[in-house]
């Protein structure tokens, strides 16, 4: 993870927003040797801030957001993970997140101590790895059973042969 560049994508609202984001930037940048690019200490008093979002978008190779109510309701949190082609979800309070981001995966980090956030987020960001050997079938790996055709019939008229217009006999 350490050769990627990811854009930290937070709410200024709330100062628990703030201190989250300011977590996330240090776990990725610390923790896990990553570039980060992150509004509180690369965008300068004076920038113009839809400019630099696009060049933070444009450099990252991911973005993780910061989710939490006051995100969802932010329209720039929203032009930033909606423009981003990479994106982790991360939640830190007890928000529902509604629309597009509602069907996406999250790694839920709400209430929980700095060592165990910490370690959900590596597990969540860990990649899976594939079985080299096989892997072993549980159960029996035969063909299924599947029930006699008349079992479903729904009505009590006899089954009509459609290629001879007759009925079956």
């Amino acid at each position: 993870m350490g050769e990627k560049t990811y854009f930290i994508s937070y709410t200024t609202r709330t100062e628990a927003g703030k201190q989250w984001a300011k977590w996330t930037e240090w776990f990725f940048r610390e923790k896990l040797g990553a570039k980060t690019i992150m509004q509180e200490y690369d965008f300068q008093p004076g920038d113009n801030f839809k400019a630099k979002m696009d060049d933070a978008l444009k450099k990252s190779d991911c973005v993780v957001c910061v989710l939490t109510s006051a995100y969802l309701d932010s329209t720039n949190c929203t032009e930033e993970w909606t423009n981003a082609e990479l994106y982790i979800l991360t939640k830190f309070d007890d928000c529902n997140p509604k629309g597009l981001l509602k069907s996406r995966s999250h790694i839920n980090l709400f209430g929980l101590d700095n060592n165990t956030a910490c370690q959900k987020l590596i597990e969540g960001l860990a990649d899976k790895v594939r079985p080299k050997n096989e892997p072993e079938l549980t159960g029996s790996a035969n063909e299924p059973e599947y029930p006699a055709a008349d079992m479903f019939l729904i009505n009590n008229l006899p089954a009509i042969n459609y290629l001879l217009g007759e009925p079956m006999r």
